[in-house]
C-alpha cells in the first residue's frame, strides 16, 4: 500500500481490504450509503492488482487473519450481519432458517448462534451438514433426502414455522 497522504489512520505496510460500500461507514443502510460501492459501475479497475481508493474505503485487518479470510468480511460477513441482526427483527430463542452451507451462510449461523437464536440449516450435502452441526446448528436438514424440507421445519418448530 502506498500513501498520497499521512492521516494517521493507515500506514504504509498495513494490511487493509475495502468495503464495498465505503460511503456506509455506520448506522442502517440507505440507498445513498450504497451509491459508489465497489466492484460496481462506481469506480474503473476495481480488479486491478492496484487501485487508488479514497481511505474510507479501506480498513485495516488483523495479522491473524490471512488475506483471503479478510477478502470475504466485507462481502460475505457483512451480507450475514445485515441480514441476522442489523436489519432483522428476530430476538432472544427465535428460529432461524439458514439455506445453504456456503460463506454467507457459515457468517449466518455465527451470528445467529451469537445472537441466541435457534438455528435450522439446510443443505444438499450430509458433508457440510456435519460442519455446520460442529458450528452448533440446532437442526439441519438434507433437503434430497426429504419429500418436502418445509414440512420438515414446520415438524421442527412444532408447526409454528421460523420467525
Amino acid at each position: 500500500m502506498k500513501l498520497s497522504q499521512v492521516t494517521g489512520e493507515l500506514n504504509i505496510g498495513d494490511r487493509v481490504t475495502t468495503f464495498l460500500a465505503p460511503n456506509w461507514q455506520y448506522g442502517r443502510l440507505s440507498s445513498e450509503k450504497i451509491t459508489g460501492t465497489l466492484g460496481g459501475s462506481a469506480r474503473d479497475g476495481i480488479l486491478s492488482e492496484y487501485v487508488a481508493l479514497p481511505e474510507r474505503a479501506l480498513s485495516r485487518f488483523p495479522d491473524y487473519l490471512s488475506f483471503e479470510e479478510a477478502a470475504t468480511l466485507p462481502i460475505a460477513a457483512l451480507t450475514a450481519w445485515n441480514a441476522t441482526v442489523e436489519q432483522s427483527t428476530l430476538k432472544l430463542g427465535d428460529t432461524i432458517l439458514i439455506t445453504g452451507t456456503g460463506g454467507v451462510s457459515i457468517f449466518a449461523l455465527q451470528f445467529a448462534k451469537l445472537a441466541g437464536y435457534r438455528i435450522i440449516v439446510t443443505s444438499s450435502s450430509d458433508e457440510k451438514l456435519k460442519v455446520v452441526r460442529d458450528l452448533d446448528a440446532h437442526h439441519t436438514i438434507n433437503y434430497t433426502r426429504q419429500n418436502s424440507w418445509i414440512d420438515e421445519v414446520m415438524k421442527i418448530t412444532d408447526h409454528q414455522g421460523v420467525d
